[in-house]
């Protein structure tokens, strides 16, 4: 998927995120609110796209970090998923591929977009380890899904760095606490920031 499709992929409007009345202040979603969103448009048959799409506008909305809530959002659309019989390996990779093309799509800086990757891979791994998922296949899936997309060569290049080094990670399976309304899940370790950093050791 070229750029240009990813920005011009269909990006709806979530009135739980901001709600614009006549006379009234702007309305900004907790973590929380915009994980309940997440998991409920995902289990109501919404697409993966535009439900990242919903999610990462609430979030610049609303003033949440990206990075900091994308392993959270992560977490939560792979466990929402597999309990609704999908199939946790392609989802995951439609997940990441949901979130890189959301974060390109709201213009997120590229030195957040990249921890935010970081933050949302460490998510999917700890789905898939309560769920017994194979985290290789997975790994791959994501690899494969990534790939495909037609990004620039720097970034890419920086994403094929990214992907082992957060799978190599040694915190994903304790990385949040089961997402549960109306509390969010904890967020990121603060060692994700290093992630896309070829140079620095993941388990640093």
């Amino acid at each position: 998927m070229s750029r240009g499709k990813v920005l011009g992929m269909r990006l709806w409007v979530w009135l739980a995120a901001v709600v614009l009345i006549p006379g009234a202040a702007v309305y900004a979603a907790s973590e929380a609110e915009v994980l309940s969103q997440a998991r409920a448009s995902l289990q109501s048959g919404a697409g993966v796209g535009p439900v990242c799409m919903d999610a990462v506008q609430a979030m610049r909305a609303s003033g949440l970090s990206v990075e900091g809530t994308s392993g959270a959002l992560a977490e939560t659309l792979l466990r929402a998923g597999i309990e609704s019989g999908r199939d946790g390996v392609a989802l995951g990779a439609e997940i990441a591929e949901g979130l890189l093309a959301a974060f390109l799509a709201a213009e997120v800086p590229p030195e957040e977009v990249l921890r935010a990757m970081s933050s949302g891979i460490l998510g999917l791994r700890a789905a898939a380890a309560r769920a017994g998922l194979d985290q290789a296949a997975l790994q791959a899936a994501i690899e494969q899904r990534v790939a495909g997309l037609g990004l620039s060569d720097e970034l890419a290049a920086q994403l094929a760095a990214l992907i082992p080094a957060a799978f190599a990670a040694e915190v994903a399976e304790t990385y949040t606490a089961p997402p549960t309304a109306p509390a969010a899940p904890a967020r990121p370790p603060t060692q994700v920031s290093d992630f896309y950093d070829p140079t620095v050791s993941p388990s640093q």
